[in-house]
């Protein structure tokens, strides 16, 4: 018998590894772009992972943001604080990827590294219930 891992694991992986691919990018004083863009997938896939543990596959950037509103926050998994990063990092995200003039500041990125951790944390308890 083959052992397969189920999708949301599979996003959870992909979430842990993408935010040591920004942790990496950041100790290499990569662009502020290039951090904030992994910073901001690594919520994103760990966001996907804990809505399609629920049996939700929202689909797209904006279905995720929206689902983890009406699914998570409104029954209780998780809390407020947890949607408002999602939308503050998903502008950012879009910001450093389509803005010539990104105005984040490095300290500010540390910060965000600590709370894409703390995100994906909150999704991994998620996935395991």
């Amino acid at each position: 018998m083959v052992w397969s891992m189920r999708e949301e694991d599979k996003l959870i992986e992909k979430a842990e590894n993408t935010l040591e691919d920004a942790k990496k990018a950041f100790d290499v004083d990569m662009m502020v772009s290039t951090v904030q863009n992994r910073i901001y997938y690594s919520i994103f896939y760990a966001a996907q992972a804990g809505l399609i543990s629920r049996g939700i596959d929202a689909g797209s950037h904006q279905g995720v943001k929206i689902k983890i509103g009406e699914e998570l926050i409104k029954n209780d998994l998780l809390d407020k604080k947890w949607g408002r990063l999602f939308s503050q990092q998903q502008t950012y995200r879009e910001q450093a990827d389509y803005q010539v003039d990104v105005d984040i500041e490095e300290s500010d990125l540390k910060s965000y590294l600590d709370e894409a951790h703390s995100f994906i944390q909150e999704m991994k308890e998620i996935v395991s219930d």
